[in-house]
């Protein structure tokens, strides 16, 4: 038994999916249309048939039409997700930077206050060899109590500095993350759509 032409062409049209099919759906809908305003038969059994696979193949067309729409507005939802984590991204870059040139700067004045520690203690040493009577020794007990003054000073200074490089490492391991995630996800994205196109 021959399978008629038009159900030949209604298959290949349901097969085909997303690939193209859409002007042949409404050409085959076009072609049942006429042939069925120019159904002279009485017989309303066939007619009845006719007008349910117009009526099948309308909804076809409506279900392909309401998915591409869908698809499309997934996409672009997704495009301004991306965006939006392009920004994020760029933010917490920005952010970054500028711990980073806080870190620097206090990095500086550790160096600084360190250097000023060391010539202090040079000169308490020779103070401490040409020693000078009670003025001598007042002077040399205010400035122990500087050089202990810079040392306080300079353990929080690092002690900060120490706080500021572990928040540092841990927001680029998070930027890191994010980025890995973010080309997973586009490569999941890719890989979908080329099953999707295989599939057709």
């Amino acid at each position: 038994m021959s399978v008629p032409e038009d159900e030949i062409v209604k298959r290949k049209l349901l097969v085909d999916g997303d690939g193209g099919g859409d002007d042949k759906r409404l050409v085959l809908l076009q072609k049942y249309v006429i042939d069925w305003c120019n159904e002279t038969s009485d017989n309303e059994t066939e007619s009845g048939m006719k007008y349910q696979k117009l009526l099948s193949l309308l909804c076809n067309i409506e279900y392909q039409a309401e998915k591409t729409w869908l698809v499309r507005e997934m996409a672009t939802r997704e495009q301004n997700r991306y965006e939006k984590l392009h920004q994020e991204i760029g933010e917490q870059i920005e952010v970054a930077k500028t711990h980073i040139e806080e870190c620097n700067l206090e990095l500086i004045k550790a160096k600084q206050i360190r250097k000023n520690k060391q010539e202090y203690d040079v000169w308490a040493k020779n103070v401490m060899e040409h020693p000078d009577r009670e003025q001598t020794t007042r002077e040399l007990e205010r400035e122990n109590e500087r050089r202990k003054d810079m040392a306080q000073t300079q353990a929080a200074l690092e002690l900060k500095l120490d706080q500021r490089k572990k928040q540092f490492a841990v927001l680029l391991t998070a930027i890191q993350d994010l980025q890995e995630e973010l080309e997973d996800e586009f490569m999941d994205k890719e890989n979908g759509e080329d099953i999707v196109i295989d599939a057709c």
